[in-house]
């Protein structure tokens, strides 16, 4: 089984409105709609439809010294079905940015979390994550679009309070993203 080994960046909210304008290179923005079946201590299940993409059934399980992670397709119907059922749900648009260095290609996931207010989706959250080989404990670098939005570099110990599930709720992801600018700016 594939081990998950990945690191969390906060971004600024300023991020999403210049996003579309930057040169760097970014793919088109997948859009995707998720839902969280089961949660427990040691992990959980979700369902993932990636517009005009599959549809999948992902379990990630921690286990001793890694986190496990299992993903299977769905059809359409098993995934409405269960999504369904979902209580926790989240809609965030995933740019794939590739970065080079010393001849590698270094893959970033930047998620813009939205939440629709007034039928309009308004942006609340913004994390990139870098998914590396196991073993390894940090990125050979941060590419230049994530360290001139950074806000927090999650460590390891606090990955689970940033998660996905956790940040489907707006009030929770503006929450941590207000105390996490208030300490950047040393306001009280």
């Amino acid at each position: 089984m594939p081990t998950e080994n990945e690191l969390k960046y906060v971004l600024s909210l300023d991020l999403g409105k210049q996003i579309c304008n930057l040169d760097v290179p970014l793919s088109y923005p997948l859009v995707i709609q998720q839902g969280y079946l089961h949660h427990d201590v040691g992990g959980g299940v979700r369902v993932r439809s990636i517009i005009n993409g599959p549809k999948i059934l992902n379990i990630k399980w921690r286990v001793p010294d890694r986190v496990v992670e299992v993903e299977t397709e769905l059809t359409t119907r098993d995934f409405e079905d269960l999504l369904s059922q979902c209580k926790e749900r989240l809609d965030k648009h995933r740019y794939i940015h590739s970065h080079w260095h010393n001849g590698e290609e270094l893959i970033w996931e930047i998620d813009l979390f939205y939440k629709n207010q007034n039928g309009y989706p308004m942006l609340y959250f913004i994390m990139a994550e870098h998914e590396m080989p196991e073993g390894q404990e940090e990125p050979v670098v941060i590419p230049p679009l994530v360290a001139e939005h950074l806000v927090y570099a999650v460590p390891r110990e606090e990955t689970g309070e940033f998660s996905s599930r956790k940040l489907s709720d707006p009030h929770y992801a503006s929450g941590r993203y207000a105390e996490l600018t208030q300490k950047e700016s040393g306001s009280c």
